[in-house]
This record gives C-alpha cells, structure tokens and sequence, in this order.
C-alpha cells in the first residue's frame, strides 16, 4: 500500500513540475502531463516500474476528467447533439478509419491488420482534447461542442472496437462469448444512463438534505 502511495505522490509531483515548466512557453498542462508519465515510467527513467500502477493513474485521471465533463453535459444536451455525436461523429470515424486502413494495405499489410490500424487511429484521446477545450474557454462554444460530440461518438465505438480486434486476428471466441460480451456492454451503458438521470440526483438530494459539509 505504502508502495502505491508513494508512487501516486511522485507521478502528481513530477506531473506537476513539467507543467509549470511547460506553461511558460505556453504549452497546455496536459501535454506537460503525458510527458511526465512517459519521463518516470517503465520505458522512460524507471521510476515508477510497475506498468500496472501507471495505468490505475492514467484511470483515475482519465475518470476524474470525464466526471467534469458529465458535470457540464447532461443527457437533454447530449440528445440535442445527437445529430452531431451520430452524423458528424460517425463520418469522421468512418472516414479517418477507411482512410488510414487503404494506407496501411497500399504498404503491403494484410487487410485484418490494415483495418485495426485504421480503428485505432480514427480515435482521438478525449482527455487530451476536452483538457485543451477547458485551458482555452471553448467548451460551451459551437466548436467546442462539436468536438465532444465527435468525441463522445468514438468513446461509445470502443467498445464494438475491442469487439471487433479479437475477429481481425482471427482468436474471436465463440458466438456465445460475442454476444455475451456485446449484451454486457449494452447492459453497462444502460446502467449508468439510468444512475445518471435517477440514483445519482436522488442521492445528492439526500446527501444536501442532511446540511453537511463534509457528508457531501
């Protein structure tokens, strides 16, 4: 335990200093961030060894941002941009995935690995886009909401991606392992709309009912 403490202090203090350092030529923070990550991991000055902690980081950092980001989208707004998250969204994934599958044939690899190229670059990182949407004050703009709406559409794609990886090399398991994976996607998605719009306003009232600070 003492182990992953002393870790998660040292990624946040180095995090922190390449920010500050990389600020002054005005470079985003996160940018600072990566970079860090990258100085005292596995692959950089061995800091940090244990790949497994660097990826319980990397989540946590990853669902605290998108936790701010529910804060400021809520699911009428999310319905109002579903032309944006489904149209604008799905072309350009489409569009960059197909892209980037047709170059990576046309340099002589198969078309299983050519297609995975393409879904994997067609994504963007969500967390290094809507930082950079945050640091400049473009959030609530038209662009901005653009952005997250292409964004969101490719975080909803992860999951028939992952489906899809295991069938492009050929180790896909059984029909019944498929399935069951895409019901339990669909079945986790479901689950946190339904927190979202219900639990959790339901147990915040509660929570603010009791008139405690440290409760809330």
């Amino acid at each position: 335990m003492h182990g992953v403490l002393i870790d998660i202090v040292l990624v946040m203090a180095v995090a922190v200093i390449a920010a500050v350092a990389l600020r002054r030529f005005k470079v985003p923070p996160v940018v600072g961030f990566i970079l860090a990550g990258v100085a005292i991991g596995p692959a950089g000055l061995g800091l940090v060894e244990d790949r497994h902690k660097i990826e319980l980081v990397a989540e946590i950092g990853v669902m605290l941002l998108l936790f701010m980001v529910g804060l400021k989208i809520s699911l009428r707004d999310l319905w109002r941009m579903r032309a944006t998250v489904l149209g604008g969204g799905g072309l350009q994934y489409g569009v960059t995935a197909f892209g980037v599958a047709l170059l990576v044939r046309g340099l002589g690899l198969p078309w299983p690995e050519a297609v995975a190229w393409g879904l994997a670059v067609g994504l963007s990182s969500t967390a290094l886009v809507i930082w950079l949407l945050e640091d400049r004050g473009e959030t609530a703009t038209p662009v901005g909401r653009t952005a997250i709406g292409v964004l969101l559409f490719q975080d909803l794609a992860v999951s028939a991606v992952m489906l899809a990886l295991p069938l492009l090399a050929g180790q896909a398991g059984s029909t019944r392992d498929v399935l069951f994976v895409a019901v339990e996607s669909v079945a986790v998605v479901a689950g946190v709309i339904v927190a979202a719009r219900f639990v959790v306003p339901w147990l915040f009232a509660r929570i603010v009912a009791t008139r405690s600070r440290e409760l809330f």
